[in-house]
This record gives C-alpha cells, sequence and structure tokens, in this order.
C-alpha cells in the first residue's frame, strides 16, 4: 500500500535504509493498492483531503523512524536489534486489534481529527488501515524472518545467563557446568547487574571461563546491521569527489571514522612551520 508511505519521506538511515527501502516496495508490488484504486478514491470522498488516509500514515512512519534510529550504533549487537524488529511486529499486531475495536488510541492524529470533527470512521477505512496493518507485517517477517529469532531464543544464555533453568542446545555439557558456576557464584551476579552482558564476558577472559566468554563473543562479534560499512561508504563518497578525485582519502577517512578525537593544536606544534623565502 504505497499510498501510506507517499505523504512525506521515512526517515531512512544508514543501517536500515535498504531494508526499509524494500520493506516499502514490497509492500506497493505484493497486492499493495494504489492511489488510484476503489478503496483509496472512496477513502478521499468519505473524508475531507489530508485527513482520512494520512493520519494513520502519519502515525505508523513515526514508529518505523524510531526503529530505524534505534538499530544504529557501534555497540548494537544482533540481540538488541532482534528484540527492537520483534517489539514492532507485536505493535503492528496490537494496532490491528485495536482498529476492530474503534479504539483508536494508537492512532492520535486520526483520533484527534475525528473527536475534533465529531466523525466515525467509516469501514472502508478501517479495512484499508488493517490491510495495509497486515502488508506491513508480512514485509517484515519477509526481511526479519522468525528463524533468526529461533535462533537467537537457544543464546539467551548471552544476554541474561542468570535466568537459563536448563541446558541450551548451543552449549557442551563441560560449558553448561562452567555457566552453572557463573550463575551460581554471587559476586558474578553483583558484576553482571553493574555492567552491560557484553562488558560482563569481556571481562571473563583470561579467567577459568575463558571458553564460555570466548563462546559468548563470537555469538556477539557479528554485525547487527551495516551501519558501519554503510558509515565508511557515507564518508568516503563526501571526502573523495569528482573535484577530488585523485586525493588520497585514506589518513582523511580513518580520522572521520575512528571514535577517537585527535589534537590538531598538538599535532600541528609537532610539524615544523615552513618559512618565508
Amino acid at each position: 500500500m504505497d499510498s501510506w508511505f507517499k505523504s512525506g519521506s521515512i526517515n531512512k538511515t544508514p543501517a536500515t535504509e535498504s531494508s526499509c527501502s524494500n520493506i516499502e516496495e514490497s509492500i506497493t508490488n505484493e497486492n499493495g493498492v494504489n492511489d488510484n484504486s476503489p478503496t483509496s478514491q472512496g477513502m478521499s470522498s468519505t473524508l475531507p483531503p489530508n485527513t482520512g488516509d494520512s493520519a494513520p500514515r502519519t502515525s505508523k512512519k513515526r514508529k518505523l523512524n524510531e526503529l530505524s534510529l534505534s538499530l544504529q550504533g557501534r555497540t548494537l549487537t544482533i540481540f538488541d536489534a532482534s528484540s527492537r524488529v520483534c517489539a514492532l511486529k507485536r505493535k503492528i499486531d496490537y494496532w490491528s486489534e485495536c482498529l476492530f475495536k474503534r479504539e483508536l488510541e494508537c492512532f492520535p492524529i486520526m483520533q484527534a481529527f475525528l473527536e475534533e470533527n465529531e466523525l466515525q470512521a467509516p469501514i472502508s477505512i478501517i479495512n484499508e488501515i488493517a490491510e495495509h496493518l497486515k502488508q506491513l507485517k508480512n514485509s517484515f517477517n519477509k526481511y526479519f524472518p522468525t528463524d533468526r529469532e529461533v535462533f537467537l531464543k537457544d543464546r539467551e544464555w548471552v544476554v541474561n545467563p542468570f535466568s537459563v533453568c536448563g541446558k541450551p542446545s548451543s552449549l557442551s555439557s563441560i560449558e553448561y557446568e562452567s555457566l552453572i558456576d557463573i550463575t551460581s557464584d554471587s559476586t558474578f551476579q553483583s558484576t553482571f547487574s553493574s555492567n552491560s552482558y557484553v562488558e560482563f564476558w569481556l571481562n571473563l577472559k583470561n579467567t577459568s571461563f575463558d571458553n564460555l566468554s570466548q563462546k559468548a563473543i563470537t555469538i556477539l562479534l557479528p554485525f547487527a546491521t551495516t551501519y558501519l560499512c554503510e558509515t565508511g561508504f557515507s564518508a568516503y563518497a563526501a571526502t573523495k569527489t569528482k573535484y577530488r578525485n585523485r586525493l588520497n582519502v585514506e589518513p582523511d577517512l580513518r580520522i572521520q571514522l575512528s571514535k577517537i578525537e585527535p589534537d590538531i593544536a598538538k599535532l600541528s606544534k609537532n610539524k615544523q612551520t615552513q618559512n618565508s623565502h
């Protein structure tokens, strides 16, 4: 349903721009409802222009923007990304339930408009929004398959080892015994509470639990999104333009992508100034 995306643009970010674009295209191409469809025309004739179809659309765009922004960052793990995507899928189901109950609190712009004008949302609009939400959910399931969730579910011991009740299939017997030793130690529990789970496993390196720590780090190591790669490409494209096509961008790119702030004043002092002739 491209009509739900056309008013305004999704605030796409390097981390999720391709995913948002693909989801948007799939909603348009796979049994989508375009602006010339009978349903869209009926909606336009039912409510005044720029109200009925744009209100729910604006609310959902805001949610997609929030998801897109939350999937950025250098410290994002696959567990963080998966939980945020799963949360949006559950929200879509909740929005659909509220829609058919005529509880429009999750569509604040639409609710405010209807209350201000003392109107009731026609069934055609309700069906249109419901169809859009259905296709949106299908698109998310396509690009974020549920089998990934099953994979991560068996590795939740990485995120919260103290919640594990039985042996995960991803751990050997020796590794599970090490996990039991960790979770039975109150000192480790205190350390886990005061640090992120990434820092917790890093702190266990070079200890008697090094094997389990290495396994956890291996699971956490893969990039959750293409955010860092896209950031590098963007910095490269902005630096090496057609007017500077012979520039060696490697030194500049290293500074742009590093989190370390260079001390330009100190670096300049170490360079000899060129004397006037």
